[in-house]
């Protein structure tokens, strides 16, 4: 792709140093207070109350014994239950959107789709996912996520790349159709104004091999204008996952080590640091849904 020219845009990768009066500028009106109430709030308080009882199950997975057959029993048992729950409510109600539920039970109908064992009710919701992160009320992560599991169901490769798996310890990509086009699927927004990818440049010779440094950019593609973000630290580290959040959030980590990292958010559109939050592996591995079903 031909680019204009080059833009450097540095980031500080600690929050504070954000203006946040400047930034609180720029930020949309509010919409009114009925504009953005759910028509079913007991609807809405019941599937928070459902993740949360989720969430608590799954947490105990940290440092449990992953072959305690008791737990993966009791987790088998709990997914079952949520199943025929979201079953019924599906029934009642179709789809719980944004409009019935709210943004929050909304993404909570998500999550828990996420571990359920039923595939029926994955493949019922993903059309309504899908415009729902077109609109930008759901992450596009979460029609990600919820495709390549549905895929995984099915025993069929996924699409996206948000499924690993545990070999010896260590995250390997889990099986993935046409993995060299892999970045182009994850790494481009949903309405192609802007594309983010990364470059390893070469830096030293030593005796165990060249060194080499991630880069990180991200382009606007009507322009041609490419950002290169920096003041990031960890700068030997490489950064990995790269996603988008709707049409102009743009989402990546960096492992700080073996065991935690930094992941990053940032608003391309205003060139501005969202967040900057540490996460350790266990958390990483919920994201990427390692949890047993």
């Amino acid at each position: 792709m031909p680019h204009a020219g080059l833009r450097i845009l540095a980031l500080c990768a600690a929050l504070a140093c954000l203006a946040s009066a400047g930034f609180a500028q720029h930020q949309p009106r509010e919409p009114s207070a009925d504009a953005t109430r759910p028509k079913d709030e007991a609807l809405r308080a019941e599937l928070l109350k459902m993740l949360e009882a989720d969430q608590a199950l799954r947490g105990r997975m940290v440092g449990a014994n992953a072959e305690d057959q008791n737990f993966l029993r009791e987790m088998q048992a709990f997914d079952a239950a949520n199943a025929k729950r979201l079953a019924q409510i599906f029934k009642t109600h179709g789809f719980p959107g944004v409009k019935l539920v709210g943004a929050d039970g909304t993404q909570a109908v998500v999550t828990l789709l996420l571990h359920t064992p039923s595939l029926e009710l994955q493949k019922k919701a993903l059309p309504h996912v899908k415009r729902a992160a077109r609109r930008g009320e759901l992450p596009g992560e979460a029609f990600a996520m919820l495709t390549d599991d549905a895929l995984a169901h099915e025993g069929r490769p996924q699409l996206y790349g948000t499924n690993f798996d545990l070999v010896r310890g260590k995250l390997v990509l889990a099986k993935t159709k046409d993995p060299a086009r892999l970045d182009a699927r994850l790494t481009n927004t949903p309405d192609g104004a802007f594309e983010a990818f990364t470059v390893e440049q070469p830096l030293r010779k030593t005796q165990a091999g060249t060194s080499v440094k991630d880069r990180i950019f991200f382009a606007q593609r009507k322009t041609g204008r490419v950002y290169e973000i920096l003041g990031l630290p960890e700068g030997h580290r490489p950064f990995r996952y790269l996603r988008w959040d709707g049409n102009r959030v743009f989402i990546f980590d960096r492992w700080a080590s073996p065991h935690h990292g930094i992941r990053y958010k940032l608003d391309v559109s205003r060139r501005k640091l969202i967040s900057a939050k540490a996460f350790i592996e266990a958390d990483y591995v919920e994201l990427l849904k390692k949890a047993p079903r």
